[in-house]
């Protein structure tokens, strides 16, 4: 029986492949490929509380244990072959790392 960090890994991976929208590659401020094909739960209209006024932004969520690191000036592609640029951190628990992101 595995230990309790390998039950939530195997959580992690059925929850990935129930509700990805897609795969994404995730790609370094230098546009160098750090992952290919991972699993992304992509929201749209998620409120992000600005200085000034509250705007909707889309989001992408991916497991952070399968980033090498992160690079807050990174990049995600699509399967379609669109580019995401990273903006920001929406909420980063240490198994799910969710990313505001914008059309490059």
């Amino acid at each position: 029986m595995g230990g309790f960090s390998e039950l939530v890994d195997d959580m992690d991976a059925t929850l990935a492949e129930a509700l990805s929208d897609g795969a994404f590659d995730y790609l370094d401020r230098n546009g160098v490929r750090l992952v290919e094909s991972l699993a992304g739960i992509v929201e749209q209209g998620v409120e992000r509380l600005d200085v000034s006024a509250i705007d909707r932004f889309r989001t992408l969520e991916v497991r952070k244990r399968l980033l090498p690191r992160v690079d807050n000036k990174g990049s995600f592609l699509d399967e379609e072959g669109n580019a995401w640029s990273i903006d920001g951190i929406h909420a980063d628990d240490g198994d799910w790392i969710t990313f505001y992101v914008v059309p490059v």
